[in-house]
């Protein structure tokens, strides 16, 4: 049961990493070339930003590095769409 729940915890602990490199690659773009970089995604500007919101959310409980930078970058996003 315990290499179960380790297991359980690295996947989030994936799926933060996974999140937060996606949406650094999102503001380094959004620098770049503006909310053109939001064509690429279905939920363009707000869903976007939303997305990661909510993933942060999610993932913050688990109070690893990569979900606290992931709702710093969260924040970050909203603060440059004036969302926050």
């Amino acid at each position: 049961m315990a290499a179960a729940l380790g297991t359980l915890l690295m996947e989030d602990d994936l799926v933060a990493c996974d999140k937060l490199h996606n949406l650094r690659d999102v503001l380094a773009d959004h620098e770049r070339v503006g909310d053109e970089v939001f064509e690429r995604f279905t939920g363009k500007r707000e869903g976007t930003a939303w997305y990661y919101r909510e993933a942060a959310r999610i993932l913050l409980p688990d109070d690893n590095r990569a979900a606290r930078e992931l709702a710093q970058a969260s924040r970050e996003l909203d603060t440059r769409l004036g969302l926050g």
